[in-house]
């Protein structure tokens, strides 16, 4: 058993509930084949009483694969549902996959019901299992991150062509397994996941800041983005050996913020900011942002996704920022 744990208009992004993992109830992309692949197995694990093993087999063509936790204060799931997008697996070769897959959930609620499904991506399409059967939740709480009126600075710099995300508020872990602390952002079609920090706790504001042209893959560039969240990453396992021998490497996120404000700073190509997106004032909060195609090709913006990579080194490298590694595009109920 492993260890447990684990961006000019005025709005306040608000999450609907996904993975958008989760994140959201409603699905960008067509479904190539629904429902159609049997569904996980769930059960209450050997060694843990507050621990599912979700298990299922692989797709001989599937790149990665997310696992979708619903959960409903009904038993019958008559109720409201909430779809969240629980973490990612990804094989580290898909002609040597293991006989089966299994994602621990160590966070449920005794006071929610839950079912599980998985989405498998081949590289051009989505396919589904069928859900699970519904179990009682297990443990005290779901893991969430603890942070008051989350914020980011989204800078805008045409004069130094600089374009960065700072986080604003202090933001602390559920536990010391989340050790990433991710932005979810959308254009439109797909989310992704992008490091803005990291830490064993509390990840502080000060020195969170990364650069979204270098850090953008082309279609995240010269379109309306969207930032959906916020979200702690545990990945397991994180060494050359372990993940040979496991075959895959497991992605593990809490529960997404319920909202966040993104302040614009606007620099025009003379150095002068614009005196209403100031990036402090309320006024300079936004609903959408773009991030220009840099002028020179050469700095990283148009990168492999870590979900391609074919070796364990290119897992390990990727493993840390979990750079666009998981696919947090929204879910449908």
């Amino acid at each position: 058993m492993k260890k447990t744990g684990i961006i000019p208009l005025i709005l306040t992004i608000v999450i609907a509930g996904v993975f958008a993992f989760g994140i959201c109830s409603s699905c960008f992309l067509t479904n190539s084949e629904e429902d159609t692949i049997t569904a996980p197995t769930v059960a209450q694990d050997g060694t843990s009483s507050t621990t599912y093993d979700i298990s299922f087999a692989p797709q001989s063509n599937m790149v990665y694969a997310n696992i979708f936790r619903q959960s409903c204060s009904a038993e019958d799931f008559s109720g409201t549902i909430t779809t969240v997008n629980a973490g990612q697996i990804v094989p580290v070769s898909t002609s040597s996959l293991p006989s089966a897959f299994i994602f621990y959930d160590w966070d449920t609620s005794t006071a929610l019901y839950y079912r599980y499904y998985v989405r498998f991506w081949t590289g051009s399409s989505y396919s589904y299992t069928e859900k699970s059967d519904i179990n009682a939740g297990l443990s005290t709480s779901e893991a969430s991150l603890s942070v008051s009126s989350p914020a980011i600075l989204y800078s805008c710099n045409n004069f130094t062509k600089s374009y960065t995300f700072t986080l604003s508020t202090d933001v602390t872990m559920p536990n010391s397994n989340f050790t990433a602390l991710d932005v979810i952002i959308s254009n439109g079609t797909n989310a992704k996941l992008f490091g803005i920090g990291t830490a064993s706790s509390l990840v502080v504001s000060s020195g969170t800041v990364i650069d979204l042209q270098k850090l953008l893959p082309s279609s995240f560039l010269d379109t309306s983005l969207t930032l959906v969240g916020l979200t702690g990453v545990y990945t397991y396992p994180t060494t050359a050996s372990a993940i040979s021998a496991l075959k895959y490497t497991e992605y593990y996120c809490t529960d997404p913020t319920t909202s966040v404000t993104v302040y614009e700073k606007l620099t025009d190509s003379t150095g002068t900011v614009d005196s209403i997106y100031d990036g402090t004032s309320s006024s300079s909060s936004v609903e959408s942002f773009t991030v220009p195609t840099p002028v020179s090709v050469d700095n990283g913006t148009d990168y492999t996704p870590s979900s391609s990579i074919a070796t364990i080194s290119d897992v390990l490298s990727n493993a840390a920022s979990y750079n666009v590694s998981i696919d947090m595009t929204p879910e449908k109920q």
